[in-house]
């Protein structure tokens, strides 16, 4: 034990001992109602399941709100809220709200609440393209409430699958003054840049294993590592490079959110399409792999690429790209293209910016070309082209395929696949890294919060330990 106290050390001084140390594999996790420290993505801020930008903070929403249904990796959708399958009648569709609901401000939870909470979802372009089918002509919602306890919405669309876009993550009921609260296990609070999530005991999925979760700003990757060796950190995102160890568990769904290269064309030197297709066709993906992205030009599997225009014409000359401030890998990424537009004689001038003045900046057409992460709503490559299609402010696209079938990829999504006015640059392959008996965990957008192989979010059973799944 004395040497491994040595190496841990030494390892504050020097980073090759990060490379020689033996993390503490057979160490026993946090005990129920104990706590975690991990290192979040990007600068933390207020969970909102309107405003997902990194995989983490998906798992983040996950574990603060709840969906009216959930649906599941294979697509089978359940009642969580509502109290069952939506009941038609002529051409309405009745949903039965669960009446044992609490908010996480201690108020029953009514229908009120969740039409409130669609309005939201309604006002943000990230969202609101879900709610086509039921948004009436006057940018309203078909929603009535009967009763405390009972939705009655009009479908503009009668065969669109309204269960699955009621269990997208973007729906998530958000309660409260300002939709900051939800219903789910973890109660937000922000405090001092850091995210803390503490316990809900009342909530519907029970009281999770652990007591309190505290998600810290990103820091540069060898003070995170020292912050794991110290046990400052339980977590790391880049623990498994700097120990030398294996990467344990690689999952499809952990590579679902592609990174897109979005230009400004309604004006400035790439609306013209010549121009666009000529600084596109100098990205090389393999050059990016290395800052954590899988090369790929899809947003997803059985989904065509983009499709660029053909280059020609003279380069411009300068070129602004925005990026969002407190996002390492957007940063790093930003950095990376602006190095090879500029061995190409293209000076691009890097811009970073907070969330609100990233959409201020977008809203005005202030930026020649930005950089948006996609983090699918719901797993089907059809939930996470029309979540492109929206980022990129193609919304009429995005709004047509929220009325096809969910969970196939039918002949019209494929067709509109080509007209995604973006550059995949690639998928994001996020591992998460613990220092103890879990190995390489991948953190994507449908585990809820991290479940860290589901061991810290169950319940305990008469032994102590986590229940079984």
């Amino acid at each position: 034990m004395s040497a491994r106290r040595a190496a841990v050390g030494a390892a504050v001084t020097s980073i090759l001992a990060f490379a020689l140390t033996t993390p503490a594999w057979g160490a026993l996790p946090p005990a129920f109602g104990g706590s975690l420290s991990l290192p979040a993505q990007a600068t933390p801020e207020h969970p909102d399941p309107r405003q997902v930008t990194t995989p983490l903070e998906a798992s983040v929403v996950d574990a603060v709100f709840d969906t009216l249904y959930a649906s599941d990796a294979r697509g089978h959708v359940t009642p969580m809220l509502a109290a069952g399958m939506p009941v038609r009648e002529g051409e309405l569709f009745r949903i039965p709200l669960r009446e044992d609901v609490l908010r996480q401000d201690g108020e029953r939870l009514r229908a009120t609440d969740v039409v409130a909470s669609l309005n939201r979802a309604l006002g943000n372009p990230r969202s609101a393209w879900l709610l086509a089918p039921i948004a009436r002509r006057d940018a309203g919602l078909a929603i009535d409430t009967p009763d405390e306890h009972t939705l009655a919405i009009r479908l503009r669309d009668p065969d669109a699958d309204l269960v699955h876009l009621l269990a997208c993550r973007p729906l998530a009921v958000t309660v409260g003054r300002r939709g900051l609260l939800g219903t789910g296990p973890y109660r937000p609070r922000m405090r001092d840049g850091e995210l803390a999530l503490g316990a809900f005991p009342a909530a519907l999925r029970g009281e999770p294993y652990l007591r309190q979760l505290h998600l810290v700003a990103p820091t540069p990757r060898n003070t995170e590592a020292r912050d794991l060796a110290l046990g400052r950190l339980d977590a790391s995102w880049v623990g498994s490079e700097l120990y030398g160890l294996a990467q344990r568990t690689r999952s499809a769904l952990g590579r679902s959110s592609p990174v897109l290269l979005i230009r400004n064309r309604a004006a400035g030197p790439l609306a013209r399409d010549d121009a666009w297709g000529k600084v596109a066709s100098l990205v090389d993906r393999r050059r990016l792999r290395r800052l954590g992205l899988e090369a790929t030009d899809t947003v997803s599997y059985a989904i065509p690429a983009p499709a660029i225009p053909e280059g020609g014409g003279e380069l411009p000359q300068r070129l602004s790209l925005l990026a969002r401030a407190g996002h390492p890998l957007e940063a790093a990424l930003a950095q990376a293209l602006a190095a090879m537009l500029d061995d190409a004689g293209v000076l691009v001038e890097v811009r970073t910016a907070d969330a609100e003045a990233y959409d201020q900046a977008l809203a005005g057409g202030r930026y020649d070309l930005r950089l948006e992460t996609i983090v699918p709503p719901l797993l089907n490559p059809s939930g996470i082209l029309g979540a492109a299609f929206a980022a990129t402010g193609q919304a009429g696209q995005a709004r047509a395929l929220a009325r096809l079938p969910n969970l196939i990829v039918p002949q019209p999504a494929r067709e509109a696949a080509a007209r995604l006015d973006a550059l995949v640059l690639g998928r994001r392959s996020d591992v998460l890294t613990h220092p103890r008996d879990l190995g390489g965990v991948e953190a994507h957008a449908f585990d809820g919060l991290l479940h860290l192989a589901d061991l810290y979010l169950r319940r305990p059973n008469a032994s102590g330990h986590g229940s079984a799944p």
